[in-house]
C-alpha cells in the first residue's frame, strides 16, 4: 500500500511540474476572476446538430475543456464558469490526480 500511495503522490507532483507547466504545456487564463495555469482544449464552431431542439441557422457551440491543478474549486454541473470573458455552461467536472478536467459550452451566433 505503501508503494501505491508513492506513485499517486508522484503522479499530482508530474501532473503540476510537467503538465500543467507554463514552460511545457499550460497557459495563464482568466476562470471566474483569478489568472489560473491551465490547459485549454478548444472545439470551437461545432454547429448544433439537433435542428428540432435548435431551429435557428447560424447557432453554433463554443466547447472547451480545461484542465487545471485541483487547486480550485470544482464548479457545479449547470453552474456559469467565466473564461477570459466569456460566459460558459458546465456540462461536467471532475479531479483525479490532482488534475480537475471541466467541460464548458458557450452559444455563440
Amino acid at each position: 500500500m505503501g508503494q501505491l500511495s508513492r506513485f499517486k503522490q508522484q503522479v499530482v507532483k508530474d501532473a503540476k511540474q510537467v503538465f500543467l507547466n507554463e514552460k511545457e504545456f499550460a497557459e495563464r487564463h482568466n476562470i471566474n476572476g483569478e489568472d489560473v495555469l491551465c490547459i485549454i482544449d478548444r472545439n470551437i464552431n461545432s454547429q448544433y446538430q439537433d435542428s428540432a431542439a435548435y431551429p435557428i441557422d447560424g447557432v453554433f457551440i463554443n466547447t472547451l475543456t480545461i484542465y487545471v491543478l485541483e487547486e480550485m474549486e470544482i464548479p457545479a454541473v449547470d453552474s456559469v464558469l467565466s473564461v477570459d470573458g466569456s460566459f460558459h455552461k458546465v456540462l461536467s467536472a471532475s479531479a483525479e490526480s490532482g488534475i480537475i478536467m471541466i467541460t464548458v459550452q458557450e452559444n455563440v451566433s
